[in-house]
């Protein structure tokens, strides 16, 4: 993740680059817009402050003016883009909650001939000017074979039960879930799947009603857990 973060870092920088020759041009200062989710675990708010602290640092040093928002819903993200978009600026950064809700506004950036950059969950139907993300496909497919080789015995003997806690219904953990399933073992069964919205609270509060309201039996068939 950190290296994701510095890519987006490093386009900012490139893009401070183009803005600093762009306002020597005319007397308007450009405008970077940057959109991001709420602080609502730890990488969102690292993120957050460090791409923050970026953009102001390349402000300062080229001479544009930026409007850094965060939403902790789709629709505040998309009213926050909407609100940018009013001010005509030169670029927008958006780091979607969903990316599949905030199709309609990336939309009318696009159509407004304002460069989009999308960040981390990508918005599917869309091509924007950039796209910035780990491969999270991978990161399922090396979940899989890293969970054939540790329960090879189990595999052998037949079924292998486990449970599943995705951090939301983004493009993120679907492409890790469906990496996993491209390279696990046609053999692991999915008892139950999750939804935690990234909060370590609600998987435990998750965790303790499977475990209060299943029996004995079904609790130790679990050999796994996938998150």
């Amino acid at each position: 993740m950190k290296k994701i973060l510095v890519l987006l870092l490093v386009l900012l920088v490139t893009t401070g680059m183009v803005f600093a020759q762009g306002a020597k041009e005319g007397e308007k200062k450009q405008l970077m817009g940057v959109v991001t989710p709420s602080a609502d675990h730890g990488f969102t708010a690292e993120s957050i402050q460090h791409s923050e602290a970026q953009v102001k640092a390349l402000s300062a040093e080229y001479g544009f003016d930026y409007r850094f928002m965060t939403a902790a819903e789709s629709s505040e993200q998309s009213n926050a883009v909407e609100t940018i978009l009013g001010m005509n600026p030169d670029v927008i950064v958006l780091w979607p909650v969903n990316g599949d809700e905030l199709r309609s506004v990336a939309q009318t950036v696009m159509d407004a001939g304002v460069p989009l950059i999308v960040y981390d969950r990508f918005i599917q139907g869309l091509t924007p000017d950039a796209e910035i993300s780990g491969d999270n496909v991978a990161i399922g497919e090396g979940a899989g074979r890293y969970f054939n080789e540790y329960f090879k015995e189990d595999l052998a003997k037949g079924q292998v039960n486990y449970l599943e806690f995705k951090g939301d219904s983004s493009s993120v953990p679907m492409e890790r879930t469906n990496g996993f399933l491209s390279t696990a073992s046609p053999k692991f069964n999915l008892v139950q799947s999750f939804v935690t919205n990234w909060s370590q609270q609600t998987a435990m509060e998750q965790m303790e009603n499977f475990l209060n309201t299943k029996s004995k039996a079904e609790i130790e068939s679990i050999k796994a857990i996938w998150t």
